[in-house]
């Protein structure tokens, strides 16, 4: 056979490997579109084997992966993927997804802060740094990143809603009531940002005010624990012990688990002299898992 027909065989092979691999991206992109995700990935995974250099399938692979939830596997494929086309940076943030989803919180960071650096002005980016500087304990840099977000979108009402959160976990309560604020003129009503103002108010010993945000809650949703807790600390706070006990009644018969219900009813029974139930309160907290707890056991309670 002569070099002509060499090459003329070498490229009808070409030609139709060429043709075999787009047929198999096609299917993947149709079953894509109807969510069969786990045949995408058996498919794909045998398919990656003898085409390493097909970016295209490596990124669909592991856009698959991340549709299922199976983050690390999808992190995996986009790392492959960004080994053959440097600076691809829609991948970096995609991978940087993976991480947070993952729980890795560590890589998450970094990939982060390099996907904040190539893309400044997109919100979503400071939005997931911000998320995931709170997940390490850096508050202060979760604030710094969601106000970048804020500053790209003033009502980007996520972002606004977890720097108010940060806000509320760095007890400065001024600026998490104005945030609170913010969201609630976008979404109207928002159960958990009326919980966070509560919370806020309650920060700022404006008792009065959180006691009727807690009402309102449960007039809308009398199975709202959380309100009751609210209302059960409000009360404690003003001293009407009493009241107090009543409303942590109503968390522990809604959640009979809730260590910190029982913890504040206990410390509300011994201000009234309740010793034995305010001893045995005490005690059941502990049981469930609160340790602190112990410190007024043996303090009141001579345990």
């Amino acid at each position: 056979m002569n070099k002509l027909m060499y090459l003329i065989v070498f490229y009808l092979v070409f030609v139709s490997i060429k043709s075999q691999a787009q047929d198999t991206l096609n299917t993947c992109n149709d079953w894509f579109g109807q969510k069969n995700y786990a045949k995408i990935v058996v498919l794909l995974d045998d398919y990656v084997k003898y085409h390493q250099q097909d970016t295209t399938a490596l990124e669909l692979c592991g856009d698959a992966y991340y549709e299922m939830n199976l983050f690390g596997n999808a992190a995996q494929r986009y790392t492959e993927t960004l080994l053959l086309t440097k600076g691809k940076q829609r991948i970096f943030k995609k991978r940087a997804l993976c991480y947070y989803y993952a729980k890795e919180y560590k890589s998450a960071r970094y990939e982060w802060e390099d996907v904040c650096r190539m893309l400044p002005d997109d919100k979503t980016n400071w939005y997931y740094l911000g998320l995931t500087y709170q997940q390490i304990g850096l508050y202060q840099n979760g604030i710094n990143a969601l106000s970048k977000a804020i500053n790209i979108d003033s009502i980007f009402v996520l972002a606004i809603q977890a720097r108010g959160n940060l806000y509320l976990k760095t007890q400065q309560y001024h600026l998490a009531l104005g945030d609170i604020d913010s969201s609630l003129k976008i979404t109207q009503y928002n159960e958990q940002q009326f919980i966070n103002r509560g919370l806020a108010l309650i920060g700022l010993r404006r008792f009065k005010e959180a006691e009727k945000i807690y009402e309102r809650i449960i007039q809308r949703n009398e199975k709202n624990v959380h309100a009751w807790f609210g209302l059960g600390n409000v009360y404690q706070l003003s001293h009407s012990y009493a009241k107090a006990i009543d409303a942590f009644d109503v968390c522990v018969a809604l959640r009979p688990d809730f260590e910190l219900a029982y913890f504040k009813r206990g410390l509300s029974k011994l201000e009234i002299n309740q010793q034995d139930r305010g001893c045995a309160d005490l005690q059941e907290a502990l049981s469930l898992g609160y340790t602190e707890a112990l410190i007024y056991l043996k303090k009141f309670c001579g345990r």
